[in-house]
């Protein structure tokens, strides 16, 4: 086995976090990331260290047969999920294995007996997260602009995930008034994403929160402090920020969002402003927008 390698194997087992055991016809196992048991997959060999090999998910060859469900119409392309293809019974067993599997070797040494309960569930199966941070960029190299979660395995291709069903349906709205707002020609064109490599651009990430007791939310736009345009400005950045806010306060206005109706803005930072220094003003209004402009 050597690196660079190309094998396939069925996955045995996924031991915390994510890693999925391949048993090799080599006699070894190999640890893949992203993977469920029962998948047959093709990986590549790209670490061998102190007799353990790592490899890199090339392809699902074969579906599991524990994968049933496919909720998603971004399940396998957005990197947010893994197990969201098996029923939710199965995928508690799954993650309860693992859970346990961590106390064995933490609790083995110990004199006292200790007892194993099992997983509980949660009464929410899809649309449970309270807070969702989405990514500007875009799908392909100098695609159009996108917003929402890497591409499993890249960390630079963003998916516009409109229909992701880990969160509700406020969530999916603010994405798409979001990301249909900066794409607008009333924003004007060449409006810049925030490039890691490059450290060159405007938009860096959306960040919703929402509290699943009050239905409160809270939008923050984190920007650079860049200039946002490659061409000239359609308009000041202060008027950009404005109609980012005004765009999600029609929402509260025409009654589309399932939150409280009533909102008003809770703070905004001068474009010359560090993150660092940004204060924020507490109030009791249910929809809140953050622009946050750290250095670059």
């Amino acid at each position: 086995m050597k690196k660079g390698q190309i094998l396939e194997g069925i996955v045995e087992k996924v031991a915390f976090p994510n890693k999925g055991i391949v048993p090799t016809k080599e006699g070894k196992d190999v640890i893949v990331k992203n993977c469920i048991p029962g998948q047959k997959i093709s990986f590549s060999i790209h670490k061998i260290r102190k007799g353990k090999c790592e490899g890199r998910l090339l392809e699902v060859l074969e579906k599991s047969p524990l994968e049933t469900e496919f909720p998603c119409s971004h399940f396998g392309v957005c990197g947010g999920c893994t197990y969201l293809s098996m029923p939710y019974e199965e995928q508690l067993r799954v993650k309860g294995e693992q859970v346990k599997r961590l106390l064995d070797a933490c609790l083995e040494g110990q004199e006292e007996n200790w007892n194993w309960e099992g997983i509980k569930g949660s009464p929410k199966v899809y649309g449970y997260r309270n807070k969702m941070e989405f990514t500007f960029g875009d799908e392909v190299k100098d695609g159009p602009l996108t917003l929402g979660m890497h591409r499993r395995g890249s960390f630079y291709d963003v998916v516009t995930v409109e229909g992701c069903r880990i969160a509700d349906a406020d969530y999916r709205l603010i994405l798409k008034t979001v990301l249909s707002y900066f794409t607008s020609e009333n924003v004007g064109s060449g409006i810049r994403y925030y490039h890691r490599m490059r450290h060159e651009g405007y938009l860096r990430h959306l960040v919703v929160r929402k509290a699943s007791h009050t239905g409160e939310i809270l939008t923050a736009l984190v920007t650079s402090s860049q200039n946002p345009w490659e061409g000239p400005a359609g308009m000041t950045e202060e008027a950009l920020v404005e109609g980012f806010r005004d765009s999600l306060l029609e929402l509260e206005r025409s009654g589309r969002l399932q939150g409280r109706e009533e909102c008003e803005v809770a703070g905004h930072t001068s474009a010359d402003q560090k993150e660092s220094e940004t204060e924020v003003e507490t109030v009791s209004n249910p929809l809140a927008f953050l622009h946050l402009d750290p250095t670059s």
